[in-house]
């Protein structure tokens, strides 16, 4: 099918900087909901109505010793966390067609995995926080 994305198609960009060998990434936006039910519910089911939304972000990458020019990777990352800060992310296809989330997020998790005989890599985790936007991807 022509709509069908690759997931090499897919970025992640932390502080306007690219994530370095970004290896998969997953996009999860949740709902809260508030229940409803009362002792008078005809069919007995629960009833639920929407409340706040949250999400989250997820990806891995292969580790570099140092990031390449332009990337952003394991110790920049792990250096954000340690410092509390928050930071400016964006994440979808950078293509004519594409569209792009942006947001703030905060970096939750930092982990390396060095498994012998095989590359070392990382996973990281950003909460995501406040407002965010989805536009189409308009070339800089």
């Amino acid at each position: 099918m022509a709509n069908e994305l690759d997931g090499r198609e897919i970025y992640l960009i932390i502080n306007d900087t690219i994530l370095v060998n970004e290896q998969g990434l997953t996009n999860n936006e949740t709902a809260d909901t508030l229940e409803t039910t009362n002792k008078h519910t005809v069919n007995k089911r629960k009833t639920f109505i929407p409340s706040e939304t949250t999400g989250t972000i997820s990806a891995n990458g292969s580790y570099c010793i140092t990031d390449p020019n332009g990337y952003i990777g394991y110790h920049a990352i792990k250096d954000l966390m340690k410092a509390n800060t928050q930071v400016s992310y964006e994440i979808g296809k950078f293509a004519a067609g594409g569209t792009i989330e942006s947001g703030t997020a905060i970096i939750t998790a930092c982990n390396l995995s060095a498994n012998r005989g095989s590359l070392v890599t990382f996973d990281i985790t950003l909460q995501k926080t406040g407002d965010y936007n989805e536009e189409a991807y308009v070339s800089k």
